[in-house]
């Protein structure tokens, strides 16, 4: 059996088609392109390039969910998990400096920002995919059947965190 080469592995294992694997390659050579040409040291392209991946995973995994692109829940939620990645180590509130920090962001209430989430969440219960039941199998959820938006968060930081 020949031996697969790393590339391949990783295609296998996002359980992408070689044309998404392709675009993704390209993705990665325009973004250490762009970061060579504005002069970026080794460190700061890698940097730049671990974001752009993690970003596309949580496009990836939002879609799964049944997220459509164009509700406000979905960018909201990107950027969540993007601060709660950059906030590692530290406990933040949901409700107290990440709803805040996504309405300064985008220039949106807190309110508009939490019902924007809740509406996204609602319709990721809907969907109720095969990825849905597989991050929420063994998690309590409330008698309603549906996470809260903390929950949802939570749950999905820690999935993109260890898988």
């Amino acid at each position: 059996m020949e031996e697969r080469s790393m590339i391949e592995q990783l295609r296998i294992q996002l359980n992408w088609t070689k044309e998404d694997m392709e675009k993704f390659l390209e993705e990665i050579a325009k973004v250490i392109s762009e970061e060579v040409a504005v002069g970026a040291g080794e460190s700061d392209i890698f940097k730049n390039l671990s974001d752009h991946i993690y970003k596309k995973r949580i496009a990836k995994l939002l879609m799964l969910l049944g997220i459509p692109t164009n509700i406000g829940g979905y960018k909201f939620i990107k950027l969540a998990l993007v601060y709660l990645r950059s906030k590692e180590s530290e406990k933040i509130s949901i409700t107290e400096e990440l709803y805040p920090y996504i309405a300064k962001f985008y220039n949106k209430t807190v309110g508009q920002v939490e019902r924007a989430i809740r509406s996204a969440v609602e319709m990721a219960c809907k969907v109720n995919s095969v990825k849905f039941q597989e991050i929420f199998d063994n998690i309590n959820l409330p008698k309603s059947g549906k996470p809260t938006n903390s929950l949802f968060i939570t749950a999905l930081d820690e999935y993109l965190r260890y898988n």
